[in-house]
């Protein structure tokens, strides 16, 4: 696994120093690094499957608690390494769990050095599921013509991206307001009120381009349908194709 190359984000408040030690560090192993100063960006990146680490400088976090009860909480699975950098007691991070790891920021090189072939095993992981995605992004799109969406409308670029996104977490809708639509407006430079409202025209446009043939609007026999009823379609029947793939 040498020859593979990984894309990390570095999560700190402005901390130069250790970011340039951090992005020296990991040209040794063959990483990109990424700095990020905001929560938001943070959230965003992470999302991202093109990204298999995460470092946190642990000492200088914006908003340390927040951070840490979002890295904790998320939905990893064995796809991400988060890797906390710092010397100090950490008691509320659980070391044991998989793919978690702390590293000292003054001895980068050997710790990094130790853990390089996780990092690496994760970041494989990350490419496949990168490919299962870009299949199902095409399939979604297909399938979306197919029953009157049209791509011209702003609503069918986010439903696909609600879609993907959902896939990512493994299926968990959650809530549309706080969860998933603040992606989709982050991602497409908007608000998550233009997003609501671009998801529900693109599917009334739908339900009349194409009614009797339309596979969705048959989900409440031609009764107005909602955004989390069409997208909990859209994502079950995705989930279910990856399954059978």
């Amino acid at each position: 696994m040498n020859d593979i190359e990984m894309n990390a984000i570095f999560y700190s408040k402005g901390n130069i120093e250790l970011a340039y030690s951090l992005k020296k560090a990991c040209r040794n192993i063959n990483a990109n690094v990424f700095n990020v100063i905001q929560f938001t960006e943070l959230i965003y990146r992470l999302n991202d499957t093109s990204t298999s680490i995460v470092f946190l400088d642990y000492d200088n976090m914006e908003g340390v608690s927040s951070v840490l009860d979002f890295i904790l909480n998320y939905n990893f699975n064995e796809s991400l390494s988060v890797v906390v950098i710092t010397d100090k007691e950490t008691p509320e991070i659980d070391f044991s769990k998989q793919n978690f790891y702390k590293i000292s920021p003054l001895n980068l090189q050997n710790d990094l050095y130790f853990i390089e072939h996780k990092l690496k095993y994760t970041s494989a992981l990350r490419r496949n599921i990168d490919c299962n995605l870009n299949e199902l992004g095409e399939e979604v799109t297909d399938y979306l013509i197919v029953n009157g969406f049209s791509p011209q409308h702003k609503g069918f670029a986010y439903i696909k991206e609600c879609i993907m996104f959902v896939v990512t977490q493994r299926g968990a809708l959650g809530s549309l307001s706080s969860e998933v639509y603040p992606y989709v407006a982050t991602k497409f430079n908007t608000v998550v009120e233009n997003v609501e409202r671009n998801i529900r025209n693109a599917i009334l446009q739908a339900k009349k381009i194409n009614f009797k043939n339309n596979d969705i609007c048959k989900l409440t026999s031609g009764t107005r349908l909602s955004n989390k009823v069409v997208l909990g379609y859209l994502v079950d029947r995705s989930l279910n194709n990856i399954k059978k793939a």
